[in-house]
């Protein structure tokens, strides 16, 4: 399957990437800056519930938007210029002009964290990638809701083999924003094809597919795969109304419905 952690986030250009709003202009010294943990941490919690209405049909679902859209973002044209050039100059792998561009903008707007991340992109390209987890670190310093830069450092690290510690990263920004799609996509491949858990990564392929609405063939048919394997037909909590009016929660297990005890433990497993 090609769908690796190259779907990286790319909402607008200058929005999100460019990343021009920050909780903090200081940086945490590396020294500082403290050390995920290595254990993998559960994410189950922040998988998409799945409502029915009580003729026993699929309620839309709402995600919550980025948190970064609720930042007010205010970025100088010539700042919005010079990342542009820096932009084509990565793009033509022209990365020593690319970085004088990016140290320009960076000692001109320390507060953006979108320099930051390209900086971690030439390193990666470089094949530096101790330097390009550092460099996602810093602007995720800058902007903890750059969520690129999540991703890429979740990248960086399952790129040095630290799987579990990309899983925790994950987990991080899914609990900063737990209806990002992409981050569930990604997540959901580490599990499938670098964890050897397929049960975990059927949820959060669903959860995918929930939030973006993507059915596409490819991604259908690699959910499909994973379902052979399971045995199980939906990982997603489901929640409809029971018979004496309470709520209560279920999910698919092949034609028979489980607890949602069962389903939440399916998704951990």
């Amino acid at each position: 399957m090609k769908f690796t952690d190259s779907r990286i986030l790319l909402p607008t250009l200058l929005a999100v990437t460019l990343g021009a709003c920050s909780s903090s202009d200081t940086r945490t010294p590396v020294e500082n800056r403290p050390v995920r943990q290595s254990e993998l941490v559960p994410t189950a919690q922040y998988l998409p519930v799945r409502e029915l209405n009580d003729a026993g049909l699929p309620v839309r679902y709402e995600p919550t938007p980025s948190p970064y859209s609720q930042i007010e973002k205010q970025v100088e044209g010539n700042a919005v210029d010079t990342y542009i050039a820096a932009r084509r100059a990565f793009n033509d792998y022209e990365f020593k002009r690319a970085e004088d561009l990016l140290q320009k903008l960076q000692d001109q707007h320390p507060q953006l964290s979108g320099p930051l991340v390209m900086r971690g992109d030439i390193a990666l390209a470089r094949g530096e990638l101790e330097a390009a987890a550092e460099y996602y670190e810093d602007a995720l310093d800058v902007n903890p809701v750059n969520f690129n830069a999540w991703v890429r450092l979740a990248k960086a690290q399952r790129m040095q083999g630290q799987f579990q510690r990309a899983q925790n990263t994950y987990a991080e920004a899914l609990q900063k924003w737990p209806d990002g799609a992409e981050l569930h996509w990604n997540l959901g491949v580490l599990y499938d094809v670098y964890l050897n858990m397929p049960r975990k990564a059927q949820a959060h392929m669903e959860a995918y597919q929930l939030l973006s609405g993507d059915n596409s063939g490819e991604i259908a048919r690699w959910l499909e795969e994973i379902r052979k394997r399971t045995g199980i037909e939906t990982a997603l909590v489901v929640k409809g109304p029971s018979k004496d009016g309470d709520e209560e929660s279920q999910a698919s297990s092949g034609p028979e419905q489980a607890s949602n005890t069962v389903a939440v433990k399916s998704a951990e497993e």
